[in-house]
């Protein structure tokens, strides 16, 4: 056989006949296109174009099926993104999606519930216990707004930490829905004046002087919102009436000492205009 019957290995370089198939040294593959041209024939090949809906063109030739590697879609919903091999057992993207969506509206759902909490009841002045005690009392109420005990724990509350204009509308409700608490009517009356509403404070107060005529307190607060606006001889009248009463020993120490205090005022009229 001639040198041209022979041709090298494009691996080894070892020679091997024309026809062979693989080398006979390193068993590499030869080109099958140079036997069939060296035979003088060219290859009868038959193929078909298949086109299926969602996949590449794949080739069927000599009745074989050319394999595809499956690709995936990258990215958000396919968008910006390029083809890649989808990874061995990797998860469709819809799970992934809908894992990704379940998390953002875990999220969505925290923010809205922290932002749409109501900011805490402020109550000035107030200690940790009652700021906490204040704000728990306003969320009830919000919800409960004719709890007769509630409205009145809250108000004490804010009557005890001098917040006299906020304890207003809950003593108002308390009287209003309960009109034999009398106490209440009392403190109802000195918020009132607190804020400035002197008239309606002694309304209040001979309200509760009509239903019970010894109310030793309310006689008491009386004559201060006498005495605070310079009606000295009402207060001084109002204090000897109270101590016409009953009256536990500490009341009756700080009733004498108002008194003695408004008859200084009545004798020196410098001090007149002087607050107690």
């Amino acid at each position: 056989m001639s040198e041209r019957a022979f041709r090298n290995c494009p691996d080894c370089g070892a020679q091997n006949p024309l026809d062979a198939e693989h080398c006979s040294e390193c068993n590499h593959v030869l080109d099958p296109i140079a036997r069939v041209l060296a035979a003088g024939r060219r290859p009868q090949r038959t193929h078909a174009s298949i086109q299926l809906p969602g996949v590449g063109q794949v080739v069927e030739e000599e009745g074989k099926v050319i394999s595809r590697r499956r690709h995936t879609r990258v990215g958000f919903l396919g968008v910006g993104a390029s083809d890649r091999p989808a990874p061995e057992g990797s998860a469709p993207n819809w799970i992934w999606f809908a894992i990704g969506a379940f998390c953002i509206g875990v999220v969505l759902v925290a923010a809205v519930h922290i932002t749409s909490q109501p900011p805490p009841f402020e109550v000035p002045g107030a200690s940790p216990i009652q700021a906490n005690t204040a704000d728990s009392l306003h969320r009830v109420l919000q919800k409960d707004s004719l709890n007769v005990a509630n409205n009145l724990r809250l108000a004490n509350l804010l009557y005890d930490t001098q917040n006299f204009e906020k304890a207003i509308p809950y003593y108002r409700r308390v009287v209003r829905l309960d009109g034999s608490l009398v106490d209440a009517r009392v403190d109802y009356a000195v918020s009132l004046h607190q804020a400035g509403n002197t008239p309606e404070a002694f309304a209040q107060l001979d309200h509760v002087l009509r239903v019970k005529p010894d109310h030793a307190v309310a006689i008491f607060d009386k004559g201060v919102i006498h005495e605070f606006i310079g009606e000295f001889e009402e207060a001084i009248v109002t204090y000897e009436r109270a101590l016409e009463l009953p009256l536990e020993p500490d009341l009756r120490h700080v009733v004498e000492q108002r008194l003695r205090a408004t008859q200084e005022k009545m004798r020196s009229p410098e001090a007149a205009g002087t607050a107690p």
